[in-house]
């Protein structure tokens, strides 16, 4: 079982790589994920079974398929209640996981109101400072635009969005110093969306541009 251990883990770090950083074809990975699912759950490899569950229901999402992808293990089990459980057992990287999954479907169905509540409801599942696993490098990314995006807003949590966006930065700062190839573009980002909320249009243009520059010379051409 140790070798179907490592190869399931294997399949997931694919997986999670191939849908948070690679862009691959969507019906192709929901297929790819769903017998990945399938097969642990044979194997009796239940913790990686249910992260390929949680990335399968991704796909569905991001496709507007509403599938529960849950199902065919559990009738009565949804992505809700299953969060719930995952809560009470204190399964933290599980809890992670899901808030991951979810404040990143929102993310890019257009629901910032919906992003927002997710990040919120993750703070009490912190997913530390790394940002070797593709996911957690998104998520703070993602994490960075919403708050700018609320900031803009100039409610009354503006400062709150507005740390929620410098945090973010600050961690990519930190990053692009181990690789520049990999997060220059996404901090030139935060930069100008910080200056844009700012109103300081010159150099808020001049970070657009080079994350548009860093993106085409890394090879970003999502």
């Amino acid at each position: 079982t140790g070798d179907m251990e490592y190869a399931t883990t294997n399949l997931y770090q694919y997986s999670n790589t191939a849908l948070y950083g690679c862009g691959e074809n969507l019906e192709t990975m929901a297929q790819n994920i769903q017998s990945y699912a399938r097969r642990a759950f044979q194997c009796n490899q239940r913790s990686n079974w249910m992260t390929f569950v949680i990335l399968h229901q991704l796909t569905l999402d991001l496709m507007g398929i509403e599938e529960n992808a849950f199902a065919p293990y559990s009738n009565a089990t949804t992505e809700d209640s299953y969060f719930a459980r995952c809560v009470e057992d204190n399964a933290l990287s599980l809890c992670r996981l899901i808030c991951c999954k979810k404040k990143y479907g929102a993310f890019f169905q257009g629901d910032l109101d919906a992003a927002a509540k997710v990040y919120e409801q993750s703070q009490d599942f912190p997913i530390g400072s790394t940002g070797r696993l593709v996911n957690i490098l998104v998520s703070t990314f993602i994490d960075g635009l919403i708050g700018f995006f609320f900031a803009r807003k100039h409610r009354d949590d503006e400062a709150k969005w507005t740390n929620v966006g410098q945090d973010a930065i600050e961690s990519l700062r930190k990053w692009v110093r181990s690789s520049e190839w990999n997060f220059s573009n996404k901090l030139y980002l935060l930069e100008a969306e910080f200056y844009f909320l700012n109103e300081d249009d010159e150099r808020a243009m001049a970070c657009y541009n080079a994350s548009i520059k860093s993106a085409r010379e890394h090879r970003f051409v999502h």
